[in-house]
């Protein structure tokens, strides 16, 4: 992540916020900053809805590797699907006191991400939407961008509207080559509606997630 820099007139704000997050998603950020200077003293608040919940939703402690402009926060936890988020890092430059802020846009799941097109998201797969016709059934897999290995038990769920349409519309079971996750099956669709597809899984011991659309048309409709 980087902050706007010194010739934007808001100097706070990082550049990627809004940022979209995921209900059950437990990662840190990395923030550089423009400059030169030498960075110390890093804490981050979290608040909820106007309350402050670093205690809670906050947990390990912030770095700044020797030399470098980055820092990386603390893990942010447990976040509720509708609430809105406002994360603060404050930190020193050259013994100077400064401040970067962050929204972040966690939508309760089943809501499409596509209702916040200015959020910035790293969780949607490239295939999104997926194409799937009432009657088909069909198993596809995802490749994670990174490096290392992905945890061996990923999970899955699919949502139509609200309402965790699971137990009707998956079958089978999952499993993980490298960074490959082959997907539960999915048929019985209804169409016309709206799904979601979701995916979680850990990655480099932080519990993450992706997550994609589907288009199920209903049939003889334009």
């Amino acid at each position: 992540m980087f902050d706007f820099g010194t010739i934007a007139t808001n100097l706070t704000e990082c550049r990627e916020s809004p940022l979209l997050w995921l209900p059950g998603v437990d990662d840190y950020l990395q923030v550089s900053i423009k400059g030169t200077g030498t960075l110390a003293s890093p804490t981050m608040a979290l608040y909820e809805n106007g309350i402050d919940v670093s205690g809670t939703k906050l947990t390990g402690s912030m770095s700044i590797p020797t030399g470098s402009r980055t820092i990386k926060t603390k893990t942010i936890q447990s976040l509720i699907g509708g609430s809105i988020y406002k994360a603060y890092i404050s930190f020193t430059d050259d013994g100077i006191a400064q401040v970067r802020e962050l929204s972040i846009v966690c939508p309760k799941l089943g809501v499409k991400p596509s209702n916040y097109p200015l959020a910035h998201n790293t969780l949607r797969i490239a295939e999104s939407p997926v194409l799937i016709y009432p009657g088909q059934s069909t198993t596809f897999q995802i490749a994670i961008d990174g490096q290392g290995a992905i945890g061996a038990s990923p999970t899955m769920n699919m949502y139509k509207g609200v309402t965790d349409d699971s137990a009707n519309v998956l079958s089978g079971s999952m499993s993980v080559s490298g960074r490959t996750i082959t997907l539960k099956t999915i048929s019985g669709l209804s169409g016309g509606s709206d799904y979601l597809g979701y995916v979680w899984f850990v990655d480099g011991g932080k519990n993450t997630a992706r997550y994609f659309e589907l288009i199920v048309p209903k049939l003889g409709s334009y």
